[in-house]
């Protein structure tokens, strides 16, 4: 499987998993960026380590990949903090 299959599921699986996870955390950007960057290493790490997957085991370590990353973004990184908007006193 390519790794542009692998991005591709991946930003599928960080859509998803946004959904599912906290969303106020970071936003689907972050969620689907994530996604990709966890396919994407999944895949360049499973041709590192062997000769080739066929299709089926590609899609399910693209998304392991990314569901791995994703989980272990909101566990170990924290949000930065929001300003706190004040409306001017007149």
């Amino acid at each position: 499987m390519g790794y542009l299959w692998s991005i591709v599921i991946g930003a599928a699986i960080g859509w998803i998993g946004g959904k599912f996870l906290k969303r106020e955390e970071y936003g689907a950007r972050v969620d689907i960026i994530g996604g990709m960057l966890g396919g994407f290493l999944s895949a360049l790490l499973i041709h590192v380590l062997s000769d080739g997957v066929g299709i089926a085991w590609g899609i399910i370590i693209a998304i392991i990949g990314a569901s791995v990353l994703l989980v272990g973004m909101r566990r170990f990184m924290k949000p930065a903090a929001l300003p706190i908007r004040r409306s001017p006193r007149y």
